[in-house]
């Protein structure tokens, strides 16, 4: 008599936050506008190239210069929950700020993508960034994001707490052209400083970075860590050459939303 398999492989908790959750994960596109300008900023500051390096190492970092100048920059971004949002007719998107690398303005515009099929776009306004905390809030209007996408775009809540160590997670992301994208991982530890981690920190960063064993793929910054009750624990900042990503910290999250006045 032939029984059912067993259902160990269903992972019923992490697809219950997954289909809870997905709707309110985003792709964020950074359009440079003012080449011309991004190409002076860059310049003051990394004004001079590299003296004594072989002329391939100086082609390298001005055709990497000239790319940055003009390409298209992505990130992942996620709905959050904001002080006054239901008497707001915008929502805010949080996301990471490197993506912009040389540039950090607060009034830039930039493209907010939501849809399922026809990948529409709807403009967003960049209202707060850290670069040294790597965190940027994004606006954008409800009735742009209403006429484009039907589904329930519910904001994400802050974990009051990191899970323990060894713990599962799951991380939803966007990388450019791959909607729906997710992944489930185990906590590590809590919150290391960055150069624990990373030989060279040349933006100066400041945040502390929780450790997962989880994998990201490129265009997946900035998407949410997200416990078993579906909140965000921690926000993607990168990966290391092993198979950990690195989040940035729910006490720097907690400290820079309530600076902005984001959360109480």
């Amino acid at each position: 008599m032939s029984t059912s398999a067993p259902n160990a492989f269903s992972n019923h908790l992490a697809q219950w936050v997954y289909k809870e959750s997905i709707a309110s994960v985003v792709l964020v596109q950074f359009l440079p506008k003012d080449i011309d300008g991004i190409k002076a900023l860059m310049k003051a500051v990394e004004p001079n190239l590299p003296r004594n390096q072989p002329k391939e190492v100086i082609d390298q970092i001005k055709a990497k210069r000239e790319i940055d100048s003009q390409g298209v920059k992505c990130s992942t971004g996620f709905i959050v929950d904001a002080l006054l949002e239901a008497n707001e007719n915008h929502v805010k998107v949080l996301t990471c700020a490197h993506p912009l690398d040389h540039v950090f303005n607060r009034k830039e515009e930039t493209k907010f993508r939501q849809g399922q099929d026809e990948r529409q776009f709807v403009q967003a306004i960049v209202t707060h960034t850290d670069s040294v905390k790597d965190l940027m809030v994004l606006r954008v209007e409800r009735a742009q994001l209403r006429d484009c996408c039907r589904a329930p775009h519910r904001p994400l809540v802050l974990a009051r707490s990191f899970p323990e160590p060894l713990e599962e997670v799951v991380v939803l992301s966007w990388p450019p052209y791959r909607p729906r994208t997710a992944c489930k991982g185990e906590t590590s530890h809590r919150g290391r400083e960055y150069g624990e981690i990373f030989v060279d920190n040349p933006k100066t960063y400041t945040m502390r970075l929780s450790e997962v064993s989880i994998l990201a793929d490129a265009g997946s910054s900035g998407a949410p860590l997200l416990n078993g009750a579906r909140e965000v624990a921690g926000v993607l900042h990168g990966g290391s050459q092993s198979s950990l990503c690195y989040f940035i910290s729910l006490r720097d999250l907690k400290e820079i939303l309530k600076n902005w006045g984001l959360i109480n």
